[in-house]
């Protein structure tokens, strides 16, 4: 059992359980109050290269643990040992820490690059044709599109209909696109 500043038998950690699930406010506080430091202990004795965010941890981690207790088979993870749910709340947030993905340095950055101004009003180009399509197709394109700047669902989800219809439809609708992009005349029905 890891060292902490006191010791406490299992009934006296048993108790402190029994009242945060109980939700009364005073117990509630005893059991975080209890629990903290040992949060805190676990992340900075096993994953000590993320001292920088042991704060984040905690606070997830605490989280984590008011969320055990909403559920049947989370309030199993509430037993004692309270060194060992601590290490159960610590665990999940730092591997998430381990696998956000790290800035460059200022010095390691490119030098900035003028931007494209061709390909940025090609592609306001493209969409203003894309609007410009019977109902079906501008629909698709837009639920695309939107779905590639990461502010929709998939498109199949967007325009409820299963994966191999929607890409067809947008195979379709791009084909219409780039036709009248060309110079061409494309062949466009409604969808």
């Amino acid at each position: 059992m890891p060292a902490t500043s006191e010791k406490r038998t299992r009934e006296e950690e048993l108790a402190l359980i029994a009242g945060f699930l109980s939700r009364k406010p005073l117990a509630e506080v005893s059991f975080l109050d209890a629990v903290r430091p040992l949060i805190r202990g676990q992340a900075r004795r096993h994953f000590p290269e993320r001292w920088q965010d042991v704060d984040d941890v905690e606070q997830t981690a605490l989280l984590r643990v008011c969320e055990l207790r909403e559920t049947e088979a989370g309030r199993k993870h509430l037993c004692p040992w309270l060194w060992e749910l601590a290490k159960l709340a610590v665990d999940a947030p730092v591997a998430v820490l381990f696998r956000a993905k790290k800035t460059l340095p200022l010095k390691d950055w490119d030098r900035a690059v003028p931007p494209n101004q061709e390909a940025a009003f090609e592609l306001k180009r493209l969409l203003s044709i894309s609007v410009s399509l019977p109902r079906g197709m501008a629909a698709t394109m837009l639920c695309q599109a939107s779905f590639v700047t990461g502010e929709g669902p998939a498109l199949h989800e967007a325009l409820d209909i299963d994966e191999r219809s929607a890409r067809r439809r947008l195979a379709r609708a791009q084909d219409a696109v780039i036709e009248i992009a060309e110079g061409g005349e494309a062949e466009l029905k409604d969808e």
